[in-house]
């Protein structure tokens, strides 16, 4: 290395140096309106720095580095209808007399109101400080400490107001109509949910809760916010809540504001796991969060009135199709590894790897469903398999074969970037006499260096409308615009929700027919209903060990320049 090299490395490496132990320049708003003020606090002396660099010249890269790399320091204002005006009122600095050479950076003006433009849909600008001047004719130095600044020009408060006011009225983006989160006022306490029911708020909840009276607790102010189980949308296009929605919820509680022995609060919790019918394919298809196997609720007491439960009243229609049974749905998730990068898994996880030492698994072991008492049972098995000469997966039922799954190509096959596990889904059947479904799944001796894994198992089957342990959760795909369903099982007359929308749930009429109930309900706007009935008692307790509280947090109330911004196609 050169001479000259070295030191063209050692000027970058002080000048590195410097600009890490600099502290940082900043403004802060003034005591009155339209000041504002500019503070730094540098490493060392403006004489010693030139000193100690040796300084003879002014140039550039001097003043970069007697400025510590903080050649300017920038504020956001608000701009009014007036071209803004700034005026130095004070200033306190350092100055050395030393000759320039030729000087392209900007040394004239020491602050302005520069890059008008549009913020939020408000005018906005940037008011700029140069922490470092040079008087050319008189060959001095300056390096400001502080300095104060009124700006005239700038938009008062009822113009912002107004200039918010007018954004939000003709913007498209619902989270500009939201100025306060949900978390932001009250006392609030997150739970978890993994398993999806109708869970209970009771005394014994609230009493173990930090900070929480029961007796001046009114139970019709004991709100429940939460958007579902499901992931966000990966489409930036994609709708998506603003903010956290309050779930509609059933309230037992005599008016007397305290929240007694016999009071309660029922809500509808989702689990991670949902399910979509899919019209165009005449199928269910399921939807498991591929980040979290929990999802929360969020519990603010205290607060506001809560949003109850709409309540139909039983319509009484005589054309309306009854239904005692209705296409049953389980799912079973093995989400026990992350296969390798090279077969594609991508953020899927999947079932421990058969191969050649581990060649058979059970994938479900006397499985009950729900309402099932035997008949036609139809799989769907989502699998990877990875072998050159072609393998199969085979699936059988209490040693009695079912299917064979060939692999859909060879690795050879593959284009180079393809993942080298083809992926499939086996959709076979099987005719059951008893409510204990067994499932294995086996790579065939002889498979050599195949390997094979599995993603989930899909089960359907005819479900009876009948209760266990007085709940009773199912679905319909809805052809016929008006339905009725006969519910069986229950020791009293249940509650049933209609939770296919789950911010806008409604109680269905329940009316007594004989041992059963029946509730109708029409097609709606979607394809799919979905009810969950149950008896109050059997609900799930919440259990106060597993809330959290909640700190107040108002996002939607920022009002500062944010620290990142991302910008992307939709």
């Amino acid at each position: 290395m050169t001479w000259s090299a070295r030191l063209g490395l050692l000027s970058i490496l002080l000048l590195s140096a410097w600009r890490a132990d600099a502290q940082v320049v900043q403004w802060v708003k003034g005591t009155q309106p339209g000041t504002f003020v500019f503070e730094a606090t540098w490493s060392q002396s403006l004489q010693a720095a030139v000193d100690s660099a040796g300084l003879k010249v002014l140039d550039d890269d001097a003043i970069w580095r007697l400025a510590e790399g903080s050649f300017t320091a920038s504020h956001m204002v608000y701009v009014g209808t007036a071209t803004p005006q700034v005026e130095v009122i004070s200033a306190s600095y350092d100055e050395v007399d030393l000759p320039a050479a030729a000087l392209t950076l900007p040394m004239d003006q020491r602050t302005e109101v520069v890059g008008v433009g549009t913020y939020r849909k408000q005018q906005v600008g940037t008011l700029v400080w140069r922490t470092v001047q040079y008087d050319v004719a008189t060959q001095r130095l300056r390096r400001y400490r502080r300095a104060v600044v009124r700006v005239s020009g700038l938009a008062t408060g009822d113009q912002r107001a107004r200039r918010v006011a007018s954004a939000k009225a003709f913007s498209p983006n619902p989270h500009l109509q939201v100025t306060e989160s949900v978390l932001s006022r009250g006392t609030v306490f997150k739970y978890p949910v993994t398993e999806e029911g109708i869970y209970r708020i009771d005394r014994a909840f609230l009493s173990a809760l930090p900070g929480i009276n029961p007796d001046a607790i009114d139970p019709a102010r004991v709100q429940v916010f939460g958007n579902g189980g499901k992931p966000l949308p990966a489409l930036n296009s994609d709708p998506r809540y603003a903010d956290l929605a309050e779930n509609p919820v059933l309230v037992q509680g005599d008016g007397d504001g305290s929240f007694g022995n016999n009071d309660a609060v029922w809500f509808y919790g989702a689990s991670p796991t949902s399910w979509t019918y899919l019209d165009a394919e005449n199928r269910w298809q399921h939807t498991t969060h591929p980040f979290a196997d929990t999802n929360y609720y969020f519990i603010r007491i205290d607060e506001a009135m809560a949003k109850t439960a709409e309540v139909v009243p039983y319509p009484g229609w005589t054309d309306a199709a009854v239904q005692s049974e209705v296409p049953g749905r389980f799912v079973a998730e093995f989400d026990e590894v992350m296969w390798s990068r090279e077969h594609g898994s991508g953020h899927t996880w999947v079932s421990r790897v058969l191969n050649s030492t581990q060649r058979r698994r059970e994938l479900l072991e006397d499985q009950a469903l729900t309402g099932f008492d035997g008949g036609a049972v139809e799989y769907r098995v989502r699998l990877g398999i990875q072998s050159n000469p072609r393998s199969s997966l085979n699936f059988s039922s209490n040693g009695q074969f079912l299917f064979e799954e060939r692999a859909a190509r060879l690795i050879s096959q593959l284009d180079v970037d393809a993942p080298i596990a083809s992926a499939s889904v086996a959709t076979f059947a099987q005719t059951v006499s008893s409510n204990a479904l067994n499932l294995t799944v086996e790579l065939p001796a002889g498979a050599g260096t195949a390997q094979a894994a599995v993603d989930w198992v899909q089960v359907f089957y005819p479900q009876q409308l009948r209760a266990e342990a007085n709940v009773l959760r199912f679905a319909f795909p809805v052809t016929e615009e008006r339905l009725t369903f006969d519910l069986s099982g229950f020791s009293a007359p249940p509650i049933v929700l209609d939770i296919t929308e789950p911010h806008a749930i409604r109680a269905l009429g329940v009316q007594a027919q004989g041992a059963t109930y029946r509730v109708q309900a029409e097609r709606g706007l979607q394809s799919q209903r979905e009810f969950i009935a149950f008896v109050p008692s059997a609900a799930i307790a919440t259990s106060a060990a597993l809330a959290r509280p909640v700190g107040a947090q108002n996002l939607h109330g920022v009002q500062s320049y944010p620290d990142l911004v991302i910008v992307a196609p939709e």
